[in-house]
């Protein structure tokens, strides 16, 4: 009785991170979006409008950069309960797995990845609207950078 318990317990716990992990990629596919928006509008706006969108993407890239640590926190803390359970299972498959991925030197972990795309993004439009702004450059005066 108390394995049985034991294994729904850990199914649930399984289920919940990988609803996690849709929730997680969801959300980045949220802010991939926006970006590409922002860009495909950006370049018929004017000098100021320019600048004000530079300002507004930048800061949701930082709100997106927040959001990937506080995903890989959440995550952590659920493969960490996760991997208690399986201590008292006949095998430790998610266990093994993170031990396998850890001693294979091509691994990258998913935070450290996806950290980039924020990253990229928000210095791009950083740059940008520092140069509109500073150097009154801008796609719809004719000049590109």
């Amino acid at each position: 009785m108390k394995d049985e318990l034991l294994l729904q317990q850990w199914r649930l716990c399984v289920e919940m991170a990988d609803k996690m992990s849709q929730r997680r990629s969801l959300t980045n596919s949220l802010f991939i979006t926006i970006n590409i928006g922002m860009i495909s509008v950006y370049f018929s706006l004017s000098h100021w409008s320019q600048v004000a969108v530079s300002i507004f993407v930048v800061i949701i890239n930082c709100v997106w950069w927040q959001n990937i640590k506080s995903y890989k926190l959440l995550n952590g803390a659920k493969f960490k309960v996760i991997l208690e359970m399986e201590k008292e299972l006949p095998c430790q498959a998610f266990g093994n797995e993170w031990n396998f991925l850890q001693a294979d030197d091509e691994y990258k972990n998913l935070t450290d990845v996806e950290k980039w795309l924020p990253l990229i993004f928000g210095v791009s439009f950083a740059l940008y609207g520092f140069f509109v702004f500073n150097c009154g450059l801008s796609y719809s005066s004719n000049v590109l950078l």
